[in-house]
């Protein structure tokens, strides 16, 4: 696992911001259901309610966790965009997380895109590749490598974050890979890939993350 020193002096609010984001994904981890479940199943509601918890805060620009270029918005007032690809639980719980919020005065818009296509010049994939490429965080779910593939391959280059709780993805395409270790969920971060889309990742997040190197 490579690890980064940051040496300069921490400033208080970014250290506030970064015990705030902590806090709320402990507050957002401890969460149960609205009664008596199965313990896979309050297992499985608490890890989604987490994942939701970093997807929010990847994309909350008061953070400066993640920083888009200019061009990645139209205007000022342009949503902030996340797409999900593939039929994941978590979009649900994305959109309770979200629901009401506004980071910078811009609204959260959530996108499904379902399960893609297999077939590379399906109409369907390729207005779906366009409007991906339109996306400020891509999450990735359920385990079909073509959707891994397409996903990554649609918005390779573009300023768009791709994340996704399959395991290995940051070593295969993706920028961060929400990985379950020892009951904790755990960031494991492709710096290279996000570097290449143009997008800046502080180092208050990779101290958060174990880092992945690939081959250019």
């Amino acid at each position: 696992m490579s690890t980064i020193r940051v040496r300069t002096r921490p400033h208080p609010r970014p250290l506030r911001r970064l015990r705030t984001f902590v806090v709320l994904l402990i507050a957002v981890g401890v969460m149960g259901g609205n009664g008596p479940a199965e313990p896979q199943e309050i297992d499985a509601v608490k890890a989604a309610r987490v994942k939701a918890a970093y997807l929010y805060n990847f994309i909350n620009l008061p953070f400066n966790f993640v920083k888009w270029p200019a061009p990645a918005f139209a205007s000022d007032v342009s949503p902030m965009v996340i797409g999900i690809v593939g039929e994941d639980p978590l979009a649900e719980i994305l959109d309770q997380t979200v629901e009401g919020k506004k980071i910078e005065g811009r609204k959260i818009v959530v996108r499904r895109f379902g399960i893609l296509p297999e077939r590379s010049d399906d109409p369907q994939l390729l207005a779906a590749v366009k409007e991906m490429r339109r996306c400020h965080l891509l999450f990735v779910g359920g385990p079909r490598p073509v959707d891994l593939r397409r996903a990554c391959e649609a918005v390779r280059n573009a300023p768009v974050l791709t994340v996704s709780d399959v395991e290995r993805f940051a070593e295969t395409g993706g920028m961060i890979e929400l990985a379950l270790d020892r009951g904790r969920i755990i960031p494991r971060i492709n710096r290279r890939v996000a570097e290449a889309a143009s997008l800046r990742l502080s180092a208050k997040l990779l101290r958060l993350a174990q880092l992945v190197e690939t081959p250019p």
